[in-house]
């Protein structure tokens, strides 16, 4: 879901930019199972939050310190992006131009990267439970997941990763995310 989310706010899956060597996106993905992991955790239910950003405890420190590099390369993307702006279609461009056309009425630099992280928090859950569904009914009719892997088959192969172009052409697969939408509520 990170790369996607990458791709929609950035207009590139964010690859070049990495952290103790993992890439954005596989760097964004350990932070948010550390911060459900420790959203879960006896401190947080007993303490809250608060004990968490207080660094007391080593795995406490070490998730922060994440969190805080993870900001950085926030910024990093929105202040290189603003030096060197491409003409991607993407949400930065858009809100990035909107500071320089209206500065009055746009988003600061810290309300574009606290959107970003929003935007991939809340696109994880509800995908995830969206595909989950969607597997579920598959599994419980054989023939319609046959068809649905045939199609993905043809149409995107099976080595590499599926291109936008080839995902707009997935109509099947489509219809059956659209259908497992319809018979049950994402959001739970």
């Amino acid at each position: 879901m990170g790369k996607l989310a990458c791709v929609f706010f950035s207009g590139e899956p964010l690859k070049e930019y990495s952290h103790n060597g993992m890439t954005f996106p596989v760097f964004l993905r350990t932070i948010l199972q550390q911060v459900y992991y420790e959203s879960l955790g006896f401190y947080n239910n007993v303490f809250g939050a608060w004990f968490i950003r207080k660094r007391w405890i080593a795995r406490h420190r070490k998730m922060m310190e994440e969190i805080d590099a993870y900001n950085s390369l926030i910024h990093m993307l929105i202040e290189e992006r603003k030096k060197n702006p491409n003409k991607k279609p993407c949400l930065l461009n858009k809100l990035l131009e909107q500071q320089k056309t209206d500065p009055k009425n746009a988003m600061n630099d810290e309300v574009l990267a606290h959107n970003f992280t929003t935007m991939i928090l809340a696109g994880t859950g509800t995908s995830g439970n969206t595909l989950t569904q969607a597997f579920y009914y598959m599994a419980r009719q054989p023939e319609i997941y046959q068809k649905a892997r045939e199609e993905v088959l043809r149409v995107c192969g099976s080595e590499g990763e599926p291109t936008l172009d080839q995902l707009n052409k997935l109509d099947y697969l489509t219809a059956v995310l659209k259908e497992a939408l319809r018979l049950g509520n994402p959001a739970h």
